[in-house]
């Protein structure tokens, strides 16, 4: 059995995992949202509707020409979670930097710029990006964390920062896990890393994704699914991040036996000792008081 607490105000939560299956029970998500580069974008289904889309390309190029084909849908069917908003820019990359002239030539399809305008609840947001950061070999930066300049997203370091930073808090029932490409340059892979252990982001580094012209084929989008899938599913013990449930949300508390125990806010929460199931909006767990 594994465990492992986090301290949230008035109360000491302990995950804990007896079985696989009731282990993924605790971490599911039922809603996703995504902001994401080429890997993500198919003709019809973004949010920016003058966003550049890579998919679908000619056969010749590349054999993904359905909508069922790219990894989301693939992820929606099989894990069963709802795509609410695909937010992805071919050649996008984090900062403000791209591959034209100048340190700002990328600013409106940044992920900066782009990680400003989610703006319906999710359980989960997945961060699919550095691809182009990396190919264009852009200015890393230093690591930074707060009082973000401007000039700051004209490098990849306090970019990321800044966009985990502004999710964090302004989406803070969202879970964000970080979906990192294979064979970018060390520099971007390790700035990921360190950025996401910082903000308490879990990173999923892909390995061995079948592609056609740099992108993932139709073997490549099932291997970037069966990987997500199996990531969120290792999330048994740290899926909830310690702000993920506020004081002022709605919660139920029941017996391990299924009886009501209390409805309302957190935040007036007062129960025996004793170990319950706490249900939020977003989020059901097991909990010790």
């Amino acid at each position: 059995m594994k465990s492992q607490i986090f301290k949230k105000a008035l109360v000491s939560v302990l995950f804990l995992v007896s079985a696989e299956s009731f282990a993924q029970q605790l971490v599911h998500f039922d809603s996703f949202s995504i902001l994401g580069d080429s890997y993500s974008t198919f003709k019809g289904y973004n949010m920016e509707t003058n966003a550049e889309n890579w998919f679908p390309q000619s056969s010749s190029f590349n054999n993904v020409q359905n909508v069922g084909e790219m990894w989301w849908q693939l992820f929606a069917d099989e894990y069963g979670s709802t795509l609410v908003e695909n937010n992805s820019w071919s050649g996008s990359c984090v900062c403000y930097d791209s591959y034209g002239a100048g340190k700002t030539d990328g600013k409106d399809m940044s992920f900066v710029t782009r990680c400003r305008k989610f703006s319906k609840s999710t359980s989960l947001i997945i961060v699919e990006g550095g691809t182009n950061d990396s190919f264009g070999n852009v200015s890393l930066g230093e690591y930074k964390y707060s009082d973000f300049s401007e000039s700051d997203f004209e490098t990849f370091r306090p970019a990321l920062a800044y966009i985990l930073d502004y999710i964090t808090h302004q989406i803070p029932n969202a879970k964000i896990v970080f979906m990192l490409n294979s064979d970018l340059l060390n520099g971007i892979d390790e700035s990921v890393i360190t950025i996401c252990k910082h903000y308490d982001v879990p990173v999923l580094e892909l390995a061995g994704i079948s592609k056609s012209l740099m992108h993932p084929n139709i073997e490549g989008m099932k291997e970037i699914k069966n990987q997500l899938i199996t990531f969120l599913n290792s999330l048994t013990t740290s899926d909830i991040k310690p702000n993920s449930i506020l004081q002022d949300d709605e919660v139920v508390l029941y017996t391990i036996d299924g009886t009501l125990v209390y409805k309302g806010p957190l935040k007036n929460l007062k129960v025996k000792k004793g170990t319950y199931i706490l249900q939020s909006r977003n989020r059901r767990m097991i909990v010790f008081y």
